[in-house]
């Protein structure tokens, strides 16, 4: 093997998750793919209770699902003739990268089990291999991106059926290393439908998408944002018994700073809550709804307001926070500009919230851009307080959104 490729998922095997091979209940399984934007590191996984493991965080902050999936057999006895095992590996904590790395070549798992670097987990899956670089009938090719980073141990490979998405990859520095597997077309659970927004100021929001941002602030007393912030939006789930769409912002360094939840309807977007965690601990902070969901209209005209009131309640304990009132403005389309491009036409929103809490009452306005193919362009926020005035500026720096990246 030319380049050691694994990783320390040190939390997975405390917890016994790195122990394999799985229990099947069906011919096929699906292999989730997650994403780590802080490192730019992507993993995949045939463990249902693994994945679920990774979902609530017991690998660490920062890990989300891309909504993509492929197909292989948790066992030779489920796998078609010609079918072959896949063996796992990891980097050696203190030696190795922080990267699993896969591979269905016999010859070469048996070269990396006396690599001091390695530490091999056992068997992934099994799937059918190509042959000449082409996949039988049946089958689609599944593709595999090396991000040439070994020399700084940090080694990671991308696997994925998506052509595109492996060009994308290739076209961006990862080495295009051609057909590793062959999936079983058709046989693995599709992710979830993505919602749809409805509106030509809002893309769809789909699984995997992702924004970065730069923020800057002035008028603060004590800690600036972080900057650069990712957003990245994530499979269905579940808040408050709705539900929802995740958004889960983090910072380079892959510390979660807040994930807001989202329903969208044919004409509405809806904010269901936010939970907000601290950057330094990684522990949560809060855990608040909105009641009412606030409920942003997807086709407004220009000049058109919407007001709405709502309440802060907190997850925990019930208790209501704050009391607010809400006034949205749509007013029109203009070009902007941001370090992602120039966008000829934007929408541009305004909007104006009341906070009344503790006998205090806090006002916060905000002007913002929206694109149809990108989302969140650019926003500005002033926040008056006890007579001093915070001002928050987000620019989008790239993006993903889709399939199209910016810049």
């Amino acid at each position: 093997m030319k380049h050691p490729q694994q990783s320390v998922f040190t939390a997975l095997a405390a917890a016994g998750l790195c122990a394999l091979p799985l229990g099947v209940s069906a011919a096929t399984i699906p292999v989730v793919e997650f994403f780590h934007a802080g490192m730019n590191h992507y993993f995949i996984t045939a463990n249902a209770a693994e994945a679920s493991f990774v979902d609530q965080g017991g690998a660490g902050a920062g890990w989300v699902r891309t909504g993509k999936t492929f197909a292989a057999y948790g066992s030779a006895a489920e796998a078609p003739a010609g079918a072959v095992p896949v063996c796992r590996f990891y980097g050696t904590p203190g030696i190795g990268p922080n990267s699993h790395f896969y591979t269905a070549n016999a010859s070469e798992c048996e070269s990396a089990k006396w690599n001091p670097a390695l530490t091999y987990e056992g068997i992934a899956f099994h799937i059918a291999v190509p042959n000449g670089g082409a996949c039988a009938s049946g089958t689609g090719p599944v593709y595999r991106n090396y991000n040439q980073r070994w020399q700084q141990n940090d080694s990671n490979h991308r696997y994925t059926t998506d052509q595109s998405v492996y060009n994308q990859m290739s076209a961006a520095g990862w080495a295009a290393e051609g057909v590793v597997f062959c999936a079983a077309d058709g046989d693995a659970p599709p992710p979830p439908p993505p919602p749809t927004a409805g509106s030509d100021c809002l893309p769809a929001y789909t699984p995997g998408d992702l924004r970065r941002f730069k923020i800057s602030a002035t008028g603060m007393n004590g800690a600036q944002p972080a900057s650069p912030m990712t957003e990245r939006v994530g499979v269905n789930t579940t808040f408050d018994g709705q539900s929802a769409v995740p958004s889960t912002w983090t910072d380079d360094t892959g510390k979660v700073s807040q994930t807001l939840y989202q329903q969208f309807t044919a004409t509405h977007r809806l904010e269901l809550g936010v939970d907000s965690y601290d950057l330094a601990s990684g522990a949560r902070t809060s855990s608040l709804k909105y009641s009412p969901a606030l409920s942003y209209p997807l086709s407004m005209s220009a000049g058109q307001t919407h007001s709405m009131s709502f309440s802060t309640v907190d997850m925990q304990s019930g208790s209501t926070i704050s009391s607010n009132t809400l006034a949205f403005t749509y007013a029109g389309r203009e070009a902007v500009t941001v370090p992602a491009g120039t966008f000829g036409n934007a929408c541009k929103y305004t909007s104006r919230t009341q906070t009344s809490a503790y006998g205090f009452t806090v006002i916060n306005d905000v002007t913002s851009w929206t694109d149809s193919s990108m989302g969140l362009l650019k926003s500005f926020s002033t926040t008056t307080n006890f007579g001093v005035t915070t001002t928050i500026t987000q620019e989008l720096l790239s993006a993903n959104v889709g399939g199209v990246a910016a810049p």
